[in-house]
């Protein structure tokens, strides 16, 4: 039976970044068992097992890793194909795969990216929402925000600058408990944390580049930063907020900022994607979706 079809070869490159077929039906928006029927299809094409499967893992066989190496040069060629044609154009349309932290859905992020999508209609964008860090490979995403730390040398990166946190309370919390003087009198406070299991330790810079560590307690604790920030509006308790929310906060009354010396270290921040970089319609949304979160992030400073 002769090879028929790109988009066979194309589940099956993405079977082997996903590293598994329920990541890859995730990214590709299929069910498991189309994936696993397109699998078998394409091994009864080639007449060879591409594939060792497992409940736990999914291997190449020799047989597969050839395969893999000459169908990714493949798709890779079918793209410049058509690029040749529509690279030049100026509709953009196809799926974009984005990922961010919840801090930055709240400074404006998603109006901006309706705003796009409603000059281009052919393009779809799948927002990813998450604290903490994703394959971007495994998961099939175009871009993604990563906040703290250096990423991976092997992804491409821009650095958007830094946030930074600060401390803050409902006016109610405070008229009730008070306000903290220094940071030695937080541990009296109730303070929303990540988790109540143990304390928290927040290291704070304050005047001259002072720094001062202590060890905080709450009887809520959310490692989801908008549950923390519900706590904190709600008057429960201190928790640390982007210093843009809390000055947007602060003129409307519902936070103020305690310990305005004080502050958490600056975080660096960034745009990551994956090492090879995408190439014509798909080049110029990724590029006309950094500055829409460069705008987010800017708003959290």
């Amino acid at each position: 039976m002769a090879l028929e079809s790109l988009s066979d070869v194309a589940v099956f490159v993405q079977v082997v970044e996903s590293q598994g077929l329920s990541a890859a039906a995730r990214v590709l928006s299929i069910p498991p068992n189309t994936v696993s029927r397109t699998l078998a299809r394409l091994e009864a094409a080639l007449g060879a097992r591409l594939l060792t499967r497992t409940t736990r893992m999914t291997r190449l066989t020799e047989e597969g890793r050839a395969f893999y190496e000459r169908a990714t040069a493949l798709l890779r060629a079918a793209r410049y194909a058509e690029e040749a044609v529509d690279g030049d154009a100026s509709e953009l349309s196809g799926l974009v795969r984005v990922a961010v932290r919840t801090t930055t859905v709240q400074f404006g992020l998603v109006p901006e990216l309706l705003t796009f999508l409603d000059t281009h209609p052919h393009l779809r964008i799948q927002l990813v929402v998450l604290d903490e860090d994703v394959d971007l490979v495994a998961e099939g995403l175009d871009l993604a925000l990563r906040i703290g730390g250096q990423p991976d040398s092997s992804l491409r990166i821009k650095s958007l600058g830094e946030v930074q946190f600060a401390l803050a309370a409902a006016p109610e919390y405070l008229d009730r408990a008070g306000r903290p003087k220094g940071p030695d009198e937080l541990n009296t406070h109730e303070c929303i944390v990540q988790q109540v299991e143990a304390a928290s330790s927040w290291n704070l810079v304050g005047p001259r580049g002072k720094e001062f560590s202590i060890l905080v307690r709450g009887r809520f604790g959310s490692r989801d930063v908008r549950t923390q920030r519900d706590a904190i509006c709600a008057g429960f308790g201190i928790g640390l907020r982007p210093i843009g929310e809390i000055r947007r906060a602060q003129s409307t009354g519902a936070l103020q900022r305690v310990l305005p010396r004080w502050a958490l270290q600056p975080i660096p921040v960034y745009v990551v994607t994956p090492p090879q970089r995408p190439t014509g319609r798909r080049a110029r949304v990724v590029d006309a979706i950094v500055p829409l979160i460069e705008r987010a992030v800017s708003r959290m400073a």
